[in-house]
């Protein structure tokens, strides 16, 4: 009876989920987004966190959710984000990290965390 009082459907569930590992995660990372060495390196360290998640987001996929991701990309990107002044720089962060994921799941996971970062130079 307490799950249903405390989520009103699976978006609410899947939410809940994304926001706790999400925190977690963040709670036990020596840098972000700002702080890593490079942009390969933020790269490398977001999609080999994501990996770990791969069969729950692939269900995402599967079932058209991945707009909760999306909305968790720009939570918590608006947060790192939130002394950067200029909002094409912000969109295009959270858009291109966003899309770069989704495009390597899309794909398989057919490439490493450390090939797509070359991309990214």
């Amino acid at each position: 009876m307490s799950f249903y009082r405390n989520f009103t459907d699976k978006d609410d569930i899947l939410r809940y989920y994304i926001d706790t590992e999400t925190s977690k995660w963040l709670e036990n990372s020596e840098f972000n987004y700002l702080t890593a060495e490079s942009k390969q390196t933020y790269v490398i360290f977001l999609l080999t966190h994501l990996y770990q998640y791969r069969n729950v987001i692939d269900l995402m996929m599967r079932d058209g959710r991945m707009y909760l991701l999306e909305a968790e990309f720009d939570k918590r990107f608006h947060v790192v984000l939130a002394d950067v002044s200029d909002p094409w720089h912000i969109a295009f962060t959270i858009g291109g990290f966003y899309k770069l994921f989704c495009y390597w799941a899309e794909t398989g996971y057919e490439k490493t965390p450390q090939e797509i970062a070359e991309y990214v130079k």
